[in-house]
């Protein structure tokens, strides 16, 4: 019989142990009353700086020839119209828009880039809520040739230059005395730099 009160023992201190397990689990578990709240969150691009520019110049009716000349140097005047200045980014920074020319050629020949002068910032004008463009640094003509990456407008850090700016580039072509007869091609790059 010892054996069997040991066993009644140890089925007692199971049933002991149950439930104390089943106290423990009946108060941890309780009543409850929960409410839902929304949770909307949203993930966007990374915030952007940018410059579009159309594919070619453009010259007034006639304005893209010159007829050649011993003694005289040409000129082309013409413009790059429609350039956009995005900076979307949500602290002003700065950034600086440069212009430069490569050389423009026609078969073996060649029309320095030196001889394309930027002339003139027309029509700049600031889309929807952007910054106000009197904010905006515009560089003064140079007197130098594109051959170099020459400024032509920039925002200052911290002051200006968020939003869009919409303008038209105008530049100069000179064409050299004794230049050959033909049809001279070439690209001006506008670039946008950001102040980091």
């Amino acid at each position: 019989m010892h054996f069997a009160s040991d066993r009644l023992r140890l089925i007692r201190r199971a049933a002991v142990g149950v439930a104390t397990l089943g106290i423990l689990t009946t108060l941890a578990v309780g009543p409850a009353f929960a409410a839902t709240t929304g949770v909307e969150v949203g993930v966007t691009a990374n915030p952007t700086i940018g410059i579009a520019s159309p594919p070619n110049a453009t010259f007034g009716e006639g304005e893209d020839t010159v007829v050649y000349s011993n003694s005289t140097i040409g000129t082309i005047s013409g413009s790059i119209n429609g350039i956009e200045i995005t900076d979307e980014r949500s602290t002003p920074t700065g950034w600086s828009a440069t212009i430069q020319s490569g050389a423009l050629t026609s078969g073996g020949n060649t029309i320095a880039a030196s001889n394309v002068t930027f002339t003139a910032i027309n029509n700049l004008t600031a889309v929807g809520e952007s910054s106000d463009i009197g904010d905006l640094d515009v560089a003064t003509v140079p007197s130098t040739g594109l051959a170099s990456a020459v400024e032509f407008l920039s925002a200052a850090d911290g002051t200006a230059g968020l939003g869009v700016y919409t303008l038209n580039l105008g530049f100069d072509i000179s064409v050299p005395a004794q230049t050959q007869v033909g049809t001279y091609t070439g690209s001006l790059t506008i670039t946008l730099t950001p102040v980091e």
